[in-house]
């Protein structure tokens, strides 16, 4: 210590006088040393390859960076993913720091480049192609504890499980006796590309989807591993959101997933899962093949050259149609004509007949992973920084103009006037575009996923939209329940946004995991306010339920008005958003 003393110092002290010594930054009354704690050992386990030793944080066992696949390169690269080697026996692993991150999306200065650097999340991680690795957070002395495995977002073209975007999940661990494991899984070009040559040598006899493999070898090392950290293999459910909650619709239509999991909660998913491997592998072939190192090659070059081409330029190969819209519309993608083709974004994740083994709707139907599920999505799920020029240039005078110049050709006037019945009533004027976004692209489609799993599951369903708003604007612009605002405050991520939560704020995230809690460790949260969609199972109707600032409702019929007329005029899930 220097000489002289600070006034925080004297204060400090006379706060203590009179009482037992006090402490006073390492120092006792009369220049005591005090003595220097031993350090904590670090948390260790022991799973099936060997011994792992990682940190403590904040009371919570973090083990980052443990490998669950082999590097996916040379001729493993595009193919399924492969259980990692094990280390030396004997030795210990030390994961105490996250591991590689896979190569992120860079289709361009995209909509979400620019939001990755509007909140600050381009940072130094080091990507790798040698990125299969996930972290596991666990309470201290757990034993037999349900298990959440996350899976990131980010339009299956980047993110990773340190991403600031999501903020801190071991925040869930000490709110709730649990374990959460989150993965890397591959992206974008790396993660999948599917084309006629990488199917013929592809062990699934199909290529596409890697990302998918990744997800699915990660789960099936936490049915082989999770009880050295104390958790409980037959009670881990799926937690993702945007595409990481795509990811998960994806899981619900495989066979292969079928085991791995015994509950799923899909968090604003792009619900369009509906493309065959033909129709990919064209679309592959004439859209992102070009862009690559290996353009132009013959048939019996090309193999080569994608299994030796710089992993960053394939990478960077990828379009920006597959990360954003091919449109000028001042918001999302809109159907402009009547064409049959849909959402102009082309898709990433497809239905190869393995892997993702049918449509969601398909599955759903059938229950084929008959487990209980919770389909969530916000009020305004694009109520973003993408849409803040709306603010500057969007009236209510606007909106004639753009129904009429976005839906008359395709759909004629009386159904524009229609459209305009149902969202000319909101203000400001805005909004009326964020709920004809959110309802067009995810609302109406996860209603529709209700509806068929009604038919085909035992396990309870439940669908649900968040209408709790922030009760000041966040990130200087958000003031809507935007997309990822139930999650981000759910795990309180209130720092990457800089955001100053009010006490409702902070106990609408506690409410909302606590469902998600619930649901992990019992299946079931009807006793929570919500109402299961097989309780609307003898109507045409099915069930909703809104997630207000204080409490979830119950809302039978829920869209069922605006989303039939939707339907009726043939805008159907080939306009739901995708990836």
């Amino acid at each position: 210590m220097a000489f002289g003393w600070t006034s925080s110092i004297i204060v400090a002290i006379l706060a203590g006088w009179g009482g037992s010594r006090p402490l006073v930054h390492g120092f006792r009354w009369g220049f005591e040393e005090e003595p220097t704690p031993a350090p904590r050992a670090p948390p260790t386990a022991k799973v099936a390859c060997g011994a792992l030793t990682g940190s403590w944080e904040k009371g919570v066992a973090a083990f980052r960076g443990i490998p669950y696949g082999k590097a996916p390169v040379g001729q493993r690269r595009f193919k399924p993913s492969e259980p990692a080697a094990c280390w030396e026996p004997g030795s210990v692993l030390e994961v105490a720091k996250n591991g590689p991150i896979c190569f992120q999306g860079k289709g361009g200065p995209g909509r979400f480049q620019a939001f990755k650097q509007f909140v600050g999340l381009a940072g130094d991680d080091v990507e790798s192609e040698d990125c299969l690795n996930l972290n596991v957070f666990a309470p201290e002395k757990a034993r037999n504890l349900p298990v959440f495995v996350w899976i990131y977002g980010g339009s299956s073209v980047e993110g990773h499980v340190g991403w600031d975007f999501y903020g801190p999940l071991d925040n869930i661990v000490r709110r709730h006796p649990c374990i959460v494991v989150a993965m890397n899984y591959r992206l974008g070009v790396l993660g999948y590309l599917a084309l006629r040559e990488l199917s013929a040598v592809d062990p699934r006899k199909g290529s596409g989807n890697a990302g998918i493999t990744d997800q699915q070898l990660a789960m099936r090392w936490v049915q082989e591993n999770i009880y050295a950290f104390g958790g409980d293999p037959n009670r881990v459910t799926l937690i993702g959101q945007s595409s990481g909650g795509t990811s998960i619709l994806g899981h619900l239509a495989s066979r292969s997933s079928r085991g791995l999991f015994h509950g799923a909660i899909s968090l604003s998913a792009s619900p369009n899962i509906t493309m065959d491997r033909a129709t990919k592998e064209a679309q592959d072939r004439a859209l992102l093949l070009p862009h690559t190192p290996c353009a132009g090659m013959s048939e019996s070059k090309l193999l080569d050259c994608l299994y030796t081409a710089d992993a960053a330029e394939l990478d960077g190969a990828l379009p920006t149609s597959y990360s954003e819209p091919e449109t000028d519309a001042p918001i999302f993608d809109y159907p402009t004509t009547k064409d049959g083709l849909g959402s102009r974004m082309h898709g990433l994740v497809f239905v190869d007949g393995e892997t993702i083994s049918m449509p969601v709707l398909d599955a759903l139907r059938t229950g084929l992973n008959d487990v209980p599920l919770l389909l969530q999505s916000t009020q305004a799920e694009l109520d973003s920084p993408n849409q803040a020029a709306l603010w500057d240039v969007w009236s209510r005078k606007d909106f004639g103009p753009f129904l009429h110049k976005n839906f008359d050709k395709a759909y004629g006037a009386e159904a524009v006037e229609k459209i305009r019945m149902f969202y000319d009533k909101y203000e400001p004027a805005q909004y009326g575009i964020f709920a004809l976004d959110s309802d067009t692209g995810l609302a109406c489609a996860l209603r529709r996923f209700a509806m068929a799993a009604r038919e085909g599951f035992r396990s309870p369903v439940y669908w649900s939209t968040v209408t709790s708003m922030p009760k000041s604007t966040v990130a200087l612009m958000w003031d809507l329940p935007f997309h990822n605002w139930d999650f981000m405050a759910a795990v309180g991520n209130w720092d990457t946004f800089g955001y100053t939560p009010k006490e409702s704020d902070v106990a609408f995230g506690e409410r909302i995991l606590g469902d998600w809690y619930q649901l992990l460790t019992r299946g079931d949260i009807a006793d929570r306010g919500y109402a299961p969609v097989q309780a609307s199972k003898a109507s045409e109707n099915v069930i909703g339920n809104e997630v207000g600032e204080t409490k979830t409702s119950a809302r039978p019929n829920h869209k069922h008005d605006v989303c039939e007329f939707w339907e009726s005029i043939g805008v159907d899930q080939r306009w739901w958003w995708i990836n």
